[in-house]
C-alpha cells in the first residue's frame, strides 16, 4: 500500500516498464515488473511524486575534462564543446542537456554531458512526471568496472571511474557476444584519445531472473573475450541520485505550465472570493455598530420610562386605609397603630395631624371593601385628615383600601401627594 508521501520510480527493465514505490530514506519496492514497452501503455500508474529514468538508448554521454572547478562555468563549457564536437540538441524542444562532475584531479575537472533525444509523440506516460533522470544514475555501480545490464530488450553498459559515472551507452547487438566486447573497447579507446582515462578493474553482469539472462558459460566467454574479471550479481534496488537532473521534455514543460497557470486561476478566484467576503463582513459590521449607537441613544432618551415605573412598583406594595368611627361629623381621637396613626371620631385631630393619610397595612385588595361601609366618593382615594374633618352621620368602622397589582387599578392610585 502506497503512501502519500511515497514517490513513484517508473525505469525501463530488461523486458518492459517498472514502477518502484519508496523514498529516498526508506528504499524503494518494486510494485510492477515487466510492464508495457511503452511508458505510455501503463495503465494505472499509482498516486505519488512520479519520476521517471529514460533508457540509456534514449540519451548520448559526453565526458569531457575543463581546467577549473568552478560549477557556475560548467554550463557554458558544455555548450561550447557540444557545439564543438557537431552536437546540436533539438530546439524548441525543452531542456534535452544537463551535466554531472565525474571527478577531480590536479585542479581538473571531468564533467559527464547528456543530451536527450527528444521523445517520440505518444511514448511518455499518461500522467506527466515531475522529475527525469537517465536510468543509468539510478542504480548503484560498483567503482572503476564496466556494469552491464538489460533494458526494454536491449544490453547496456555503464563506466564508473573513482566512485562517479563516468560514461554509459547501448549496445549494438541483443545478447553479450563478440559484438558486445568490441562496442566496449571502441567506447574506452575513445575517451582515452579525448584525454578521459578511465581505469577499468573489472566487469559486473546484473541479472534479474528474466528467461534473457545470460547462463553461466556466456557470461565465462564474455570475460575471456574482453580480457578482464566478470562476475554476475543481482541487478540493485534503485536511488535516487542527489541531485536529480534538469531535464524536462518540451510536452511535460507545457503540461507543467498549463498546470500552473490553472493553479494561478483558481488562486486567483480564491482571493477574489476572499476579498468580496471580507468587504461584506466589514460593511455588515458597520451596519451593525450604527444600530448599536441609534439602539443606545434611544435607551438614553427614554430612560425615565424605567425610572416610573420603578415608582409605580413602589406605591402598588403599600396599602391605603382610611378609617372614620362615631356619629360626629369630626373625628374624636388619633390612635397609633401599625405604620401610620388613624384617629377615631368624635375627636378632632390636632393641628398636626390635619392634612395626613392614614396608611396602614391591609391583605384585602384595593377596591374589595365592606359594601356596606364604603364611601362612593372616595373610593379607591386616600382622605387627608384636614377634608376628613366632616363625616357622614351613622357611619362606624372603617375601609382599607389598598392598591391592585392589577392594569385595571393602576389609574386608581393616589395621583395627588400630601
Amino acid at each position: 500500500m502506497s503512501s502519500k508521501t511515497d514517490g513513484i520510480l517508473l525505469i525501463p527493465g530488461p523486458g518492459g516498464w517498472e514502477i518502484w514505490q519508496g523514498n529516498r530514506e526508506r528504499g524503494f519496492r518494486r510494485s510492477l515488473e515487466n510492464g508495457a514497452m511503452q511508458a505510455s501503455g501503463i495503465g494505472k500508474i499509482p498516486p505519488g511524486r512520479l519520476l521517471m529514468g529514460f533508457p540509456v538508448r534514449e540519451a548520448l554521454a559526453v565526458p569531457f575534462k575543463v581546467q577549473t572547478d568552478d560549477e557556475a562555468m560548467f554550463d557554458d563549457l558544455v555548450s561550447m564543446h557540444l557545439e564543438k564536437s557537431g552536437i546540436r540538441p533539438e530546439e524548441d524542444a525543452g531542456r534535452l542537456t544537463d551535466v554531472f562532475p565525474a571527478g577531480r584531479e590536479d585542479g581538473q575537472t571531468t564533467l559527464l554531458s547528456v543530451v536527450l533525444s527528444a521523445p517520440a509523440e505518444g511514448t511518455m506516460p499518461q500522467r506527466a512526471p515531475v522529475g527525469f533522470d537517465i536510468s543509468a544514475r539510478l542504480f548503484p555501480m560498483a567503482g572503476n568496472a564496466v556494469t552491464l545490464w538489460q533494458e526494454l530488450g536491449r544490453w547496456v553498459f555503464a563506466v564508473t571511474s573513482g566512485g562517479h559515472l563516468a560514461y554509459f551507452q547501448s549496445l549494438s547487438g541483443s545478447g553479450l557476444g563478440a559484438d558486445a566486447v568490441r562496442d566496449i573497447r571502441l567506447a574506452l579507446t575513445q575517451l582515452s584519445l579525448q584525454g578521459v582515462s578511465l581505469d577499468v578493474d573489472k566487469a559486473v553482469i546484473w541479472t534479474t531472473g528474466h528467461h534473457s539472462d545470460p547462463t553461466d558459460d556466456a557470461i565465462h566467454e564474455f570475460g575471456r573475450e574482453l580480457g578482464s574479471e566478470v562476475s554476475a550479481e543481482p541487478k540493485p534496488r534503485p536511488v535516487l541520485p542527489a541531485p536529480m537532473s534538469r531535464l524536462v521534455p518540451a510536452d511535460v514543460r507545457a503540461q507543467h505550465r498549463a498546470r500552473a497557470e490553472r493553479r494561478k486561476r483558481v488562486l486567483l478566484a480564491y482571493l477574489g472570493l476572499a476579498g468580496f467576503l471580507a468587504y461584506d463582513y466589514f460593511r455588515l459590521d458597520g451596519d451593525l455598530k450604527k444600530q448599536q449607537a441609534e439602539l443606545e441613544q434611544t435607551r438614553l432618551r427614554h430612560s425615565g420610562i424605567g425610572l416610573f415605573k420603578d415608582d409605580w412598583k413602589q406605591l402598588a406594595a403599600a396599602s391605603v386605609c382610611l378609617r372614620t368611627t362615631g356619629n360626629s361629623s369630626r373625628p374624636s381621637s388619633i390612635a397609633s397603630t401599625g405604620r401610620c396613626t388613624c384617629w377615631s371620631a368624635p375627636s378632632v385631630p390636632s393641628r398636626q395631624d390635619r392634612g395626613r393619610t392614614c396608611v396602614l397595612p391591609s391583605s384585602r385588595p384595593l377596591g374589595l371593601a365592606s359594601p356596606s361601609r364604603a364611601r362612593p366618593r372616595t373610593r379607591n382615594l386616600p382622605v387627608p385628615l384636614a377634608a376628613s374633618s366632616s363625616v357622614p352621620s351613622g357611619t362606624t368602622g372603617g375601609s382599607c383600601l389598598k392598591p391592585a397589582r392589577t392594569k385595571r387599578n393602576a389609574g386608581s392610585l393616589p395621583t395627588q401627594r400630601t
